[in-house]
C-alpha cells in the first residue's frame, strides 16, 4: 500500500497484492465519490484509487504501470544479498 496526499488534502492510493489470476487490462470502477483503476501484471494485482476522475486515474495508473514494468532489477551484493534500489 502506497498513499500520496497532495497539499490540498487529496489522496491517491496504490495497492498491490500477489495474485494467481491471468494478466488483465486496465479496468475502471467507481462509486459515489471514488474511482479505481485495476489491472493484473506479472503475478500481481494493482489498484490505483482516489477521487472519481476517470481520465486522471487512468493516467496515473498508466504512469505507475510504466514505472513498475521498466524498473531495473534489484542487484545483489557479493554476499548474494539483495541491495535496495536506493543503495542502502
Amino acid at each position: 500500500l502506497f498513499m500520496y496526499e497532495s497539499a490540498s488534502g487529496e489522496r491517491l492510493t496504490l495497492y498491490c497484492s500477489k495474485v494467481t489470476e491471468a494478466r488483465s487490462a486496465f479496468r475502471y470502477r467507481a462509486d459515489e465519490k471514488f474511482g479505481a483503476v485495476q489491472w493484473i501484471e506479472s503475478g500481481f494485482g494493482w489498484v490505483v484509487s482516489g477521487p472519481m476522475d476517470k481520465p486522471r486515474l487512468k493516467s496515473i495508473a498508466s504512469a505507475a504501470y510504466d514505472q513498475l514494468e521498466n524498473r531495473p532489477a534489484p542487484g545483489r551484493s557479493s554476499a548474494n544479498q539483495l541491495i535496495s534500489r536506493r543503495g542502502s
